[in-house]
């Protein structure tokens, strides 16, 4: 059932503690439970920065562009358009692209990426269907949000632990001066 997948989706997001990790989790859940053919998570740099896609080991798709190593976001994509507006696109933009669904991933209603799914075949979302991707990008927002702040923390830790030790060898140096001032 959708309900136990989502439970199984949020249990797997409560452990991810990178943004590849929620990116992975999602796409997993939302394909798995939607029978779509792939699907893709775009983040964005920053609160106003550019979207970037944060790779699960899933094939690009139409949405976005290869620069050398890099995925772009192409600007007037569905993925784009959800991470911008903060709704959801149901349907091919222009009726004859492949058929998609994007979703918005919100922090406190701001949108902070996308989830987008791909299918094989053109289909609509039932009302069911649509309020369970909803509630997966939801919850897979606040997991994206998570896994960012403790990537900070692990960074300020990093950060500190480095200040740290040139203080102590900073110090050692000073204490070996001071020792070999004081025999002169």
């Amino acid at each position: 059932t959708r309900t136990a997948r989502l439970l199984g989706a949020a249990t797997a997001l409560a452990a991810s503690a990178t943004p590849r990790e929620v990116a992975s989790a999602l796409v997993d859940a939302a394909v798995g439970a939607l029978a779509a053919d792939g699907g893709m998570v775009a983040i964005r740099e920053g609160r106003e920065g550019a979207l970037r896609v944060v790779p699960t080991g899933a094939p690009p798709r139409p949405s976005v562009r290869r620069q050398s190593t890099q995925l772009t976001v192409l600007p007037d994509g569905p993925l784009a358009l959800a991470a911008e507006t903060g709704e959801a696109v149901w349907e091919p933009l222009d009726g004859n692209g492949p058929p998609h669904v994007a979703v918005p991933l919100l922090v406190s209603a701001h949108p902070v990426g996308a989830l987008e799914l791909h299918f094989g075949v053109a289909r609509l979302l039932d009302p069911d269907e649509r309020a369970f991707l909803l509630t997966l990008a939801r919850i897979g927002g606040q997991a994206l949000h998570r896994s960012r702040l403790f990537d900070d923390a692990r960074g300020a830790h990093q950060d500190a632990d480095a200040a740290r030790a040139r203080a102590e060898a900073a110090n050692q140096a000073k204490a070996q001066f001071l020792a070999t001032m004081s025999h002169e």
